[in-house]
Formats: C-alpha cells, sequence, structure tokens
C-alpha cells in the first residue's frame, strides 16, 4: 500500500515594517555580543507582567521574570533595558549591549 505525501508551499512576504540597510548591518556585527557571558537581549513590560530576555553564557537563550533563578542569582527587578539580580546581598545589574557603529 503507497503512503500519502503531502507537500506544504511556503510563498515569500514582505515585512510589514521595511528592514533598513542599518537594521541589517547592525544584526550581522560580528562580536556584537559577549559571547563567554551573560548577555541582556530585551526587556518587555507591562502592569501585569515583567519579563527579561536573556543569553546565557552556554549559549541558551532563556526568558525571566522576577524571582526567577539565573544560576545562583535571583532576578529581583526588571526595568527597560536593565535586569538587577541579588546573590549573597551583593547586586549585579545587566544592561543592553551598546549600539556599535559599523
Amino acid at each position: 500500500m503507497a503512503q500519502a505525501t503531502s507537500t506544504t508551499s511556503v510563498t515569500p512576504t514582505t515585512p510589514v515594517t521595511p528592514v533598513t540597510q542599518a537594521t541589517r548591518d547592525a544584526a550581522t556585527n560580528v562580536d556584537a555580543l559577549a559571547l563567554n557571558s551573560l548577555t541582556l537581549l530585551g526587556t518587555y513590560e507591562n502592569p501585569q507582567n515583567t519579563k527579561a530576555l536573556i543569553r546565557k553564557a552556554s549559549g541558551r537563550i532563556v526568558t525571566v521574570t522576577l524571582g526567577d533563578k539565573i544560576g545562583r542569582h535571583t532576578v529581583i527587578a526588571i526595568a527597560t533595558g536593565s535586569l538587577t539580580m541579588v546573590r549573597n546581598n551583593h547586586e549585579r545589574q545587566i544592561t543592553l549591549p551598546a549600539s556599535k557603529a559599523p
């Protein structure tokens, strides 16, 4: 008995917001992020929930909220462009990486 196969056609679409050349260049900068340390990629805030997107030194990208653990640190604050953690009463703040001009 023959097995049925299905094919899916994908039609390319134009982005809703055009991507500028400057954006393309920034997205492909070599060494834009320190790959061996914790990096803040973005923050999301609304009245009910605040989240941060981080890249761990291992390369894993995760979303965290207040009270989450990152290694031995606990997330205690998330603001626009920054995340604050605490471990043994010592605070550590990370911020979004600075934009590097091409």
